[in-house]
């Protein structure tokens, strides 16, 4: 018999679920300094500064990133501040003076 650990660490978890070690690694970042594209973290217990992700609920963690997966139709808000190169093009191009 077997026995199946409840928790396992960062790399463990990497190889269960097939993300890479390093979007596993970021998404533990705070909310507001997470890089776009990086998913909230997984089900997880912390145990002093040991992060451990609870096994079962892993699968269920996986599937719910299939519907973040669709781009957002929100448009994006306008930035302060002078553009960039890339934008004055885009305009120029649009028409926008």
């Amino acid at each position: 018999m077997v026995a199946t650990p409840l928790t396992v660490r960062i790399p463990d978890a990497s190889v269960l679920t097939g993300i890479p070690k390093h979007v596993l690694e970021k998404s533990f970042m705070q909310p507001d300094k997470r890089p776009r594209g990086i998913p909230a973290p997984p089900p997880h217990v912390r145990i002093g500064r040991a992060i451990h992700i609870l096994v079962a609920e892993l699968p269920g963690w996986v599937a719910s990133l299939a519907g973040e997966a669709q781009p957002s139709s929100v448009p994006a808000a306008p930035r302060r501040g002078r553009p960039t190169k890339a934008e004055q093009i885009a305009r120029r191009q649009r028409g926008e003076g």
